[in-house]
């Protein structure tokens, strides 16, 4: 493609693929983050480091996943880029991507392997990165996958609770039907019905009540 072809005749007028920019990037992060797969290719034939990190521990495969490339993932990983490396806050391409909503590359992390209840810096799961999102195809798919709809983070905040003070009001229900307590509570006594009361979520908290009351 016409990308591809730029890079090309800027790395024959001497453009090197190694250079950063301020935050630690690279033009193979920058491919990547845009789905830019025949330029992805072109940077690693011209010895682009697949595992270069960024300055806050990002990858390539992070920067993919964190904006859905589900196929540059694949790319990336059956290059050799390590699919389940952590960024220095512990966060995961799985992590990154159910943050996002990303449900097609999130399915695309599992297949190569990534731990589904592997926990970033702060204790939560890929799945409490959907929950805090509202993301019900990604909570869905990751609980299919296995993934413990109960986990608390660190604080003992869990998916419900997350999505509670969102006012997530269909993750909510949803959690609630994958099994979990409306009345769980964290370490410091605080309910999903708390945070989503305490947030001004009226439709999220009248949602909850219903469920308590069926």
């Amino acid at each position: 493609g016409g990308h591809a072809g730029t890079v090309r005749l800027l790395h024959a007028r001497g453009a090197e693929v190694a250079p950063r920019n301020g935050d630690g990037l690279t033009a193979l992060h920058m491919a990547a983050e845009n789905g830019h797969d025949a330029v992805v290719q072109l940077l690693l034939e011209l010895g682009a480091d697949i595992v270069a990190a960024a300055a806050d521990g990002r990858t390539a495969v992070m920067s993919a996943a964190s904006q859905g490339r589900a196929a540059t993932v694949q790319l990336l990983s059956s290059r050799g880029a390590d699919a389940a490396a952590a960024a220095t806050d512990g966060t995961t391409a799985l992590m990154q991507a159910a943050g996002g909503g990303h449900t097609e590359a999130v399915r695309a992390l599992l297949r190569l392997g990534c731990g589904v209840d592997e926990r970033d810096g702060e204790g939560r799961t890929a799945l409490l990165h959907a929950a805090a999102g509202g993301h019900c195809g990604t909570i869905t798919a990751l609980r299919t996958a296995g993934a413990d709809a109960t986990a608390a983070a660190a604080d003992g905040r869990t998916a419900v609770m997350l999505a509670a003070e969102g006012g997530h009001t269909a993750a909510v229900l949803l959690l609630f039907e994958l099994g979990v307590r409306a009345d769980a509570a964290a370490g410091d006594g605080t309910t999903a019905l708390m945070l989503a009361a305490g947030n001004g979520h009226e439709e999220t908290l009248r949602g909850a009540r219903r469920h308590r009351s069926e």
